[in-house]
């Protein structure tokens, strides 16, 4: 089995440059969830663009706010009496959080606050409003897409026109909803979040006769359809495809996906992972000969706005079938860098697998095609290198926002 590599000079070409290193602001990265393990994402960002785990502000257990390892609130049974009375007179425990929040931001003295996540956003913005910090505020999706979020939150993003110095999303699609509601569109910077991309792809010619090995590394929720996914890899070796699909991944679905698998007869032909270490992901998708996912609009209306997993297996320069929802569209296009297959058509998808099977040179070119949308698109270091560029143009000129091109 030989390997399709782009040669080092076209690599070279299209992998951005790195800004040279240089006195980065002081920022502190706020979201206001219970994150006792932040994700991926913003593990990046506080690395990127904060200053380490230090730099991040947020809740501990819904109760105990925290920046870095140092809680915000005295656990003393005086401090906590105090809290109780406060309470008694009518302070909610959101404005106890917000007073707690406002002495660590005096105290800290951040040049700005970049909160993850739009209800984030709207539960600091009175905070840094009073203090003059320039806030940023970075959507990532279910703030978006849930309704009953995005419902519940309306009045907040609105008032995030006036609050807040810039806003991201890293979708048109969420961009769209936003200025729906009356957001100015110059203020909202639409930039994903990224991923640590492989220095050399992975991608490989394969024999045709040779089984293909699908894999799909998604959390196992109604949004992400797994179950979707077994039913076409069921059609795709009825239809006489020979091949593998390991499934990495925990989450409310995997017994009734694993019941789906038996139903299906799959056998030994399907793997389910469970929840295995990221570098173990990685492993695995540098072995993979084709990756695998079917998104769809969940009851809530939540969706996808650019899922790190197809940005990790676009940078193996791995072949991708994914659904056409979402903000996935706007990057990935049908036949060039990805087989894009209707919402629920389990048909499409498993003709797509079948279509990556019998055309090796079909599947070369849709992962040396993905690589090079990666590396354009989705490398973590420019895609955080961007997010501190905006910031630091609100802290240059805190009276001009700036614009979003």
């Amino acid at each position: 089995m030989t390997t399709a590599l782009s040669s080092q000079h076209a690599e070279e070409s299209i992998r951005p440059k790195h800004v040279e290193a240089r006195q980065r602001p002081r920022i502190v990265v706020f979201t206001y969830r219970d994150q006792c393990k932040p994700s991926t994402f913003i593990e990046r960002h506080l690395d990127d663009i904060g200053y380490g785990r230090e730099s991040l502000m947020h809740l501990a257990d819904w109760s105990i706010p925290t920046l870095g390892s140092s809680p915000l609130w005295s656990r003393s049974r005086t401090a906590r009496t105090l809290r109780r009375i406060r309470s008694a007179f009518g302070a909610t425990k959101v404005h106890l959080h917000q007073q707690a929040f406002k002495e660590a931001l005096r105290r800290t003295r951040p040049d700005a606050v970049l909160a993850e996540f739009g209800y984030s956003g709207t539960h600091i913005d009175g905070v840094c409003q009073q203090l003059g910090i320039p806030l940023i505020v970075h959507f990532h999706g279910t703030d978006i897409n849930r309704i009953s979020v995005f419902e519940e939150q309306k009045k907040g993003y609105q008032r995030l026109a006036r609050t807040s110095r810039a806003l991201i999303t890293v979708s048109q699609l969420e961009k769209n909803k936003l200025t729906a509601i009356g957001l100015p569109p110059g203020k909202i910077h639409v930039i994903p979040c990224g991923a640590i991309l492989p220095e050399v792809p992975s991608a490989r010619i394969r024999d045709p006769d040779q089984p293909v090995c699908f894999l799909s590394t998604t959390r196992m929720s109604e949004v992400k359809a797994p179950h979707l996914v077994l039913i076409a890899f069921a059609r795709f070796l009825e239809a006489g495809g020979h091949g593998e699909l390991h499934m990495v991944g925990d989450g409310p679905l995997l017994p009734f996906c694993q019941s789906v698998a038996k139903g299906l007869s799959l056998g030994n032909r399907c793997t389910f992972h469970g929840n295995v270490p990221h570098p173990t992901v990685l492993a695995m998708l540098a072995t993979a000969d084709a990756y695998v996912q079917h998104s769809v609009v969940a009851r809530d209306g939540d969706c996808e706005g650019m899922p790190v997993s197809l940005m990790e297996a676009a940078g193996h320069g791995i072949p991708i079938i994914t659904s056409a929802v979402g903000g996935i569209p706007e990057y990935f296009k049908d036949g060039e860098s990805a087989l894009l297959i209707g919402e629920y058509d389990t048909g499409q998808m498993a003709a797509a697998m079948l279509r990556l099977q019998q055309s090796p040179d079909l599947a070369a070119n849709l992962g040396q095609n993905a690589r090079r949308l990666a590396l354009e698109q989705f490398d973590s270091t420019v895609q955080s290198a961007k997010v501190c560029s905006v910031i630091q143009s609100v802290i240059r000129d805190p009276e001009i926002v700036p614009q979003a091109h």
